[in-house]
């Protein structure tokens, strides 16, 4: 990602003397420079890396719904809860939360779900908009 960030900040220097047509909905919209284009979306992935580079990594090994059940007939000696504890951190990683009967699971910064990667819409996005009609 750092590489595309760099080669677009690149180009926006390069191109930003180039007269364009700039787009919106697929329809022709007001002239920019071709240089501004790349500039923005320097600017929105570098936004995105550095959002993505913020969130902290966490780690389980609790099974699917964190009840060690495949662990547990596996093992049923083992104290599973306990070994998480200790291995999870080792690799480096937080250990998820232990909320009651369950585990927090693989939902991320305020309990929201992952919805994907941000800079998925807007390389999306640069594809869609810095073609040139030939």
């Amino acid at each position: 990602m750092d590489k595309v960030i760099s080669e677009l900040a690149r180009l926006s220097v390069e191109f930003a003397a180039v007269p364009m047509l700039s787009r919106t909905h697929g329809q022709t919209a007001s002239p920019t420079t071709m240089g501004k284009e790349m500039a923005v979306f320097a600017y929105r992935l570098q936004r995105q890396r550095d959002q993505l580079a913020a969130v902290p990594f966490l780690g389980k090994m609790a099974g699917a719904v964190g009840n060690y059940n495949a662990h547990m007939s596996a093992y049923p000696e083992v104290d599973w809860q306990a070994v998480a504890q200790e291995f999870v951190p080792s690799l480096g990683e937080a250990a998820a939360g232990w909320r009651g009967s369950g585990c927090e699971g693989t939902r991320g910064p305020g309990g929201k779900e992952w919805r994907g990667l941000p800079w998925e819409r807007a390389l999306k996005a640069l594809s869609g908009h810095a073609w040139v009609p030939g």
